[in-house]
């Protein structure tokens, strides 16, 4: 017991000099590890290596560099030019600096024809549509019969030019609404909207065809 207090009293007066020092094995004895800066972390060098305080999780190297989790290990995410966003690659994958894409934003722009009743569905947007703004004409092009819609899933309106561009009125029920005469007129609004995409349901009433574009938002 005697050796042994000589040999801790010895240790902590000689080598531990400094509150929050540590004691390692060196070479061949046991050494003085130093508290250094606030925040570190203490990092492993690999066997028959001394260990060392850091601040560096992973490689970063520059002003701006982000830590992420790779494969195994933190590795660094290095900094890049003005205005570019950090987007997901997925579950276990690696995110990347781009600059956005409008889908990105929220944002696409589309369009599609129809002539029968029923259902369109409309997929690929990458987001889930809060509104969707539609611009449909006839497809007869003597004709000048025209809506301009607004749809969020719950509040469906248009404006309308019909009868070859004679008359105009507002729809409060629909957000598309193309029609030529009284038994001439195709009449849609959105019926779903899903994490893609979304539905409109039509009526048609006579023969009509329409064209149509959108501008959905996120």
């Amino acid at each position: 017991m005697r050796i042994m207090q000589i040999i801790t009293d010895y240790i902590a007066k000689s080598l531990l000099t400094t509150r929050g020092d540590m004691l390692i094995r060196g070479v061949s004895i046991p050494e003085r590890l130093a508290s250094t800066f606030s925040n570190g972390w203490l990092r492993c060098n690999g066997a028959a290596q001394e260990p060392n305080w850091s601040r560096d999780l992973g490689g970063a190297t520059t002003h701006g560099d982000l830590i992420i989790r790779g494969a195994d290990v933190c590795e660094r995410l290095a900094a890049v030019a003005v205005g570019q966003v950090l987007k997901s690659a997925g579950i276990g994958a690696i995110p990347a600096w781009s600059k956005p894409s409008i889908s990105d934003l929220g944002f696409k722009i589309g369009y599609f024809t129809r002539d029968p009743s029923g259902d369109e569905v409309v997929t690929g947007l990458g987001f889930l549509p809060k509104l969707v703004i539609f611009f449909c004409v006839d497809t007869v092009t003597t004709y000048i019969d025209l809506s301009w819609g607004f749809d969020d899933g719950t509040i469906h309106m248009c404006s309308q030019l019909y009868n070859n561009g004679l008359a105009s009125t507002i729809d409060l029920t629909d957000s598309i609404h193309v029609q030529h005469d009284g038994s001439t007129h195709m009449i849609g609004r959105i019926t779903a909207r899903v994490a893609d995409g979304f539905t409109v349901t039509f009526t048609r009433t006579g023969v009509i065809n329409i064209k149509c574009l959108y501008f959905a938002i996120g």
